[in-house]
């Protein structure tokens, strides 16, 4: 008897173990995905001519993609938040941006 409870404690320890692993595999993933989708927010800002100038600092979050710093109008707000939002994986944006 106490082997058998011994045999089903390790089973569930193990069972356990893999279920962590699984899980912070996971965040990891969705951590590499918010790190592709800033590159790719980045390259599409300085892609485009009239925001190229302007030091647009890039964070995001379960694909929410949050754009902080300062341009020269808010035409230049809009327009980054357009080309945010057009890149692919990009689920919403946030413009703390500010018109200086």
């Amino acid at each position: 008897m106490k082997k058998r409870n011994v045999f089903i404690s390790c089973v569930l320890v193990l069972v356990l173990i893999a279920v962590f692993a699984v899980c912070a595999s996971a965040s990891d993933a969705e951590k590499v995905d918010d790190m592709s989708l800033a590159a790719n927010v980045k390259s599409a800002l300085e892609a485009d001519d009239s925001l190229r100038a302007f030091d647009i600092g890039i964070e995001t979050r379960d694909g929410v993609v949050i754009l902080s710093g300062w341009v020269s109008s808010q035409d230049a707000v809009v327009k980054a938040g357009q080309v945010a939002r057009s890149v692919k994986g990009a689920r919403s944006v946030e413009s703390k941006l500010t018109v200086k």
